[in-house]
């Protein structure tokens, strides 16, 4: 009987910290969630891009790969993020996202992807908006996402592939993501958001780059603007180079309820000679158009693209990139979709140290399944 009561005691005693724990395991949430993403089929591969040098050179050979291939629609990853009530409208948010190529069961896209490449933030949210620091979605690349027919699909939709393309094969000297950053996002003001962010040089180069991106969201209409500073190659690049490239995009998008129209413009601007192919300033202007719409059970995405890149001394063309992409997906369930991809690509002209055996076009088809959780 006494050893009864002295258990009951005890669970009374106990009662207030299980019922504080349990307070606050209710306020704080953890999800897990990702896309494996994995087709079969023929892609046609670039080499990195002909404004930006590498180790090897650039160049425009295509080389066309039959096999299984990661990432058809999108680009397989694993993430993690929660948040905690902090009360007074203020929570505390963390994001951890790593690539993976389900085809090989590696991680990252590349042997220069880090982890959790695809982001690593903690940061604060409330009625202020959102900081968060860390590895942060570039802001550029955010603008082009709504206003591309085939959203972040870096394979086949044409924008992507000449501007990020994971940054392996695109102008872009800042990927995605952006390392050592600080991001502030705005709350929806009527329709409106916007994004800010900071990257540290990190004693790569001189100096700080920046992008920054507003849209509109309302009803059927979606208006995007970014832009991008580059001032120095952040890792986990080699070089510690300074560089001088600037980018910027405005693109538009109309829902007409079974169509949904987009178009947009971007920039890539090389105006320092270091770090540059064939070492000279440069400029690429790459329009795109597109359009998804319901094809029976599934959706119709159709884009075109172009690359056109200048000597700016001279106005002289460097090479011309042209791109033609269609794809069909097909909703099996929430989660889950199958899907078919086709591309052309090709480089109407290229740099004169293009070697003449190099192959210049290329064409992609694929399909594929990809599910969510």
């Amino acid at each position: 009987m006494q050893r009864s009561l002295r258990l009951a005691a005890s669970a009374v005693a106990l009662s207030p910290i299980v019922l504080a724990i349990g307070a606050a395991h209710a306020q704080s949430q953890v999800q897990v969630y990702g896309v494996i993403d994995v087709a079969a089929g023929q892609y046609g591969s670039v080499g990195p891009g002909p404004a930006i040098s590498t180790a090897t050179g650039a160049t425009v050979a295509v080389t066309e790969v039959k096999g299984v291939h990661n990432g058809g629609v999108t680009t397989s990853f694993l993430g993690f993020r929660g948040t905690e009530d902090l009360g007074g409208g203020l929570s505390a948010k963390f994001t951890l996202e790593s690539f993976l190529l389900a085809d090989t069961g590696t991680s990252g896209r590349s042997a220069t992807d880090s982890f959790w490449a695809r982001e690593a933030t903690v940061g604060l949210a409330g009625g202020f908006g959102e900081v968060r620091l860390g590895t942060n979605g570039n802001p550029m690349w955010l603008a082009t996402l709504p206003v591309s027919a085939m959203g972040g699909n870096s394979r086949f939709s044409p924008i992507f592939r000449y501007m990020f393309n994971g940054g392996v094969r695109g102008l872009s000297i800042i990927d995605t993501a952006m390392t050592n950053s600080i991001r502030y996002t705005t709350p929806n003001l009527s329709g409106f958001t916007g994004n800010v962010a900071l990257q540290a040089g990190e004693g790569r180069g001189s100096r700080y780059n920046y992008a920054a991106s507003l849209a509109y969201m309302g009803g059927p209409l979606v208006v995007t603007a970014g832009l991008q500073s580059a001032r120095h190659q952040p890792p986990p690049a080699a070089s510690t180079a300074a560089f001088d490239q600037d980018m910027w995009v405005l693109g538009a998008a109309y829902n007409f309820g079974i169509v949904r129209l987009s178009a947009a413009y971007a920039t890539v601007d090389n105006s320092a000679a270091a770090g540059l192919t064939p070492g000279v300033p440069n400029k690429s202007r790459i329009p795109q158009v597109g359009l998804t719409a319901r094809l029976g059970p599934g959706q119709l995405q159709l884009t075109a693209g172009r690359d056109t890149n200048e000597i700016k001394a001279s106005g002289a063309t460097n090479y011309k990139r042209e791109t033609v992409s269609a794809g069909y997906l097909y909703s099996l369930s929430k989660r889950t979709d199958i899907y078919a991809m086709l591309m052309n690509e090709k480089f109407s002209s290229v740099p004169a140290t293009t070697p003449a055996s190099a192959k210049k076009s290329g064409d992609s088809y694929m399909v594929g399944i990809r599910h969510a959780f």
